[in-house]
């Protein structure tokens, strides 16, 4: 039932994006706006984004030309203005979302990620680089220098844990066990102390690196 409504619901917005135009005799348009929207949505079906990018689009596309549509048809000019307006602000604010968090993101946020990791950082810590992304797949990658102190608890952190393997090399990650729904395994490379974590059955995983030579530690979670 989700899905059906989840599939008609641009279909629905389309023909109100054509009725409402047409009702306060701006036909045109009516007609322009919903043709162009039902071919992208008829394209968007056969693309695998469609589900979040092209169906965002025409829900909020339609959204917009709805409402002030509607506005107008009661004579309400101005207030169509002003809502339109705000509406397209807020369409603006969800697409830079992603980045608006990057250039947000503090020493605090690193600091609670990683403790609720198991890493409680007592020191001053420097953000070395932050990016974050994706709708279906979402992945947050951040990189910070560390003092001497943190450095060592984070390295015996690693070294103690029960599932340490010692020196090793992976070609990607380590196979975690097929029945673990928590797991953690932690090994060093020639450049670096690795924590690797899937968490929930590998729907979250988290992969952490502490430099061998500098300190700096590097954190990548994906959340699939």
């Amino acid at each position: 039932m989700f899905f059906f409504f989840f599939y008609i619901l641009p279909f629905i917005l389309i023909f109100f994006c054509f009725w409402l135009p047409y009702k306060i005799g701006k036909k045109n348009i009516g007609i322009g706006i919903s043709s162009t929207l039902l071919i992208i949505t008829l394209l968007g079906l056969r693309a695998e984004f469609f589900f979040i990018f092209i169906w965002l689009f025409i829900v909020a596309v339609s959204i917009v030309v709805i409402t002030y549509s509607a506005l107008l048809y009661f004579k309400k000019p101005n207030t169509a203005r002003i809502v339109t307006v705000i509406l397209l602000l807020l369409i603006l604010l969800g697409i830079l979302s992603p980045w608006i968090s990057d250039w947000t993101f503090t020493g605090n946020d690193a600091r609670k990620m990683l403790k609720e990791r198991g890493f409680v950082l007592s020191d001053k810590i420097k953000i070395l680089s932050n990016e974050s992304g994706g709708l279906r797949d979402y992945s947050h990658t951040f990189s910070i220098s560390v003092s001497d102190n943190d450095y060592k608890k984070i390295k015996n952190l690693i070294l103690s844990q029960h599932n340490y393997l010692g020196k090793a090399s992976f070609e990607g990650y380590p196979q975690h066990s097929d029945s673990a729904k928590n797991d953690i395994i932690t090994y060093e490379d020639e450049n670096f102390y690795n924590w690797d974590e899937i968490y929930n059955g590998y729907i979250t995983h988290y992969f952490i690196q502490l430099d061998k030579h500098k300190n700096q530690l590097s954190f990548d979670e994906e959340d699939n």
